[in-house]
């Protein structure tokens, strides 16, 4: 009789939708034919490690790889690429099998994960809000609450027709045009140093003097994001260079930057939420005559996949008197 020792058998019990699931099998003299991997359709194999690659089977929705086909007996590493569904969430189960030579099933074990996505669900919308500009504090804000586990990036903007425009205050004007000049400094020997990055450091000066208006510039940012990953692992030497410019530059650039208190505990507030906010020190100009103000929020997730924009129904704001309110403080995150 065989005895089947399995010493580990690890696949994670939660993972971010459209996030990369590792994995690995590890054994003890195991006399087997083939294992038999058995994939749910939320779930796709990506790469596997120990393995000869030109032997390993795929059937269906089940991958097969051959003993013949383990380079070093006792291990197998796996990578899987989870889909992105209409659904929240889900749970998934993925099945492995060892098979004999005589196609006997010698162990069979499943591990179960769950496949989430983070979303904003608006709770409450008022007809109407009141700001008391004076002591800078909003009657009736909008509460809404975030599902599921994981973190959610949110850009709050007007749309064209609103009648009270998103703005990026004075302040944060002159900052930006700071930071872009300084960026702009210390890029410049670096363009002449290693000029086959001239394009991609061109593109984060656009990207930071455009900033994140639109779900097409939220792919811009992760196609950065990936270049940048390749660029750290490719040159190190342009890497480092690179990131003593970035903290120069914003170092030359804040010092001048002046965020008030309260805002900061705000944020620090939303983010235990797991919520970050693009652009939070955005603002809205609001006068004692009621105008209409019409908000969507674009939300994407960690990976920086982006979700389907929320629209939020149209408000009535009046102030007390004339002036600026963050446009993050007219929300209650629940």
């Amino acid at each position: 009789m065989i005895i089947l020792t399995v010493k580990s058998l690890f696949i994670p019990s939660y993972a971010l939708q459209g996030e990369d699931i590792p994995g690995h099998i590890i054994w003890d003299e195991i006399n087997f034919g083939y294992i038999k991997i058995e994939l749910p359709e939320t779930i796709l194999k990506k790469q596997l490690y120990n393995v000869r690659k030109e032997m390993v089977e795929t059937a269906g929705n089940a991958v097969i790889i051959r003993n013949k086909a383990i380079e070093v007996d006792g291990y197998l590493g796996m990578l899987f690429s989870s889909k992105k569904i209409e659904d929240l969430a889900v749970t998934s189960r993925i099945l492995f099998s060892f098979i004999g030579e005589d196609d006997v099933t010698l162990l069979k074990e499943s591990r179960e994960i769950y496949l989430f996505r983070p979303n904003i669900e608006l709770v409450e919308t008022p007809d109407e809000i009141k700001v008391d500009m004076e002591k800078r504090f909003v009657h009736n804000r909008i509460r809404a609450r975030k599902n599921e586990e994981g973190t959610l990036l949110l850009k709050i903007r007007s749309v064209k027709d609103s009648e009270i425009q998103v703005e990026t205050p004075n302040s944060m004007i002159g900052y930006i045009k700071r930071l872009l000049q300084n960026l702009q400094d210390e890029y410049a020997p670096l363009k002449e140093k290693y000029p086959h990055y001239s394009d991609f450091l061109e593109r984060h000066l656009s990207l930071i003097e455009k900033g994140w208006t639109s779900q097409e510039d939220l792919k811009k940012f992760k196609q950065l994001a990936i270049d940048l990953n390749r660029i750290q692992l490719e040159d190190e030497d342009f890497a480092e260079k690179l990131f003593m410019a970035i903290m120069n530059s914003f170092w030359r650039s804040t010092r001048f930057l002046s965020v008030p208190e309260k805002l900061l505990k705000y944020l620090e507030s939303v983010a235990h939420k797991k919520i970050l906010l693009a652009r939070p020190e955005s603002v809205i100009t609001v006068c004692p005559e009621p105008r209409i103000l019409k908000l969507e929020i674009l939300p994407s997730d960690r990976l920086l996949y982006a979700y389907d924009a929320i629209k939020v129904p149209d408000i009535r704001i009046t102030g007390t008197a004339e002036g600026q309110i963050e446009i993050v403080k007219l929300f209650e995150w629940m």
